[in-house]
């Protein structure tokens, strides 16, 4: 299929985005869409002087899970020091 029109050139590159999105989480915004939503509300715009051929089709992803690495950390007492520690801080001076 030929593009003649920006609006259905738009619309049809949102497959790409939306083959991404389909292995997101559902909480991540869909971009898909309000390239769809964009593309239907833009005024009639003339068409193009030539055709654009179709765009390939989307790539297949493979489906993985993304979750956080789990981190596993030993967590112990720490010995508090007995050594005594110099005091930081305010220096005094004589005049």
């Amino acid at each position: 299929m030929a593009y003649k029109n920006p609006k259905e050139l738009m619309v049809d590159f949102a497959k790409y985005p939306a083959a991404i999105e389909g292995i997101l989480p559902m909480a991540v915004p869909k971009i898909s869409r309000t390239m769809v939503d964009a593309a239907q509300s833009m005024p009639d715009l003339p068409d193009f002087v030539v055709d654009i051929p179709a765009f390939p089709a989307a790539p297949a992803l493979p489906a993985v899970g993304l979750s956080r690495p789990e981190t596993v950390k030993e967590v112990g007492a720490v010995e508090r020091a007995t050594a005594a520690v110099p005091r930081q801080g305010r220096t005094r001076f004589l005049y």
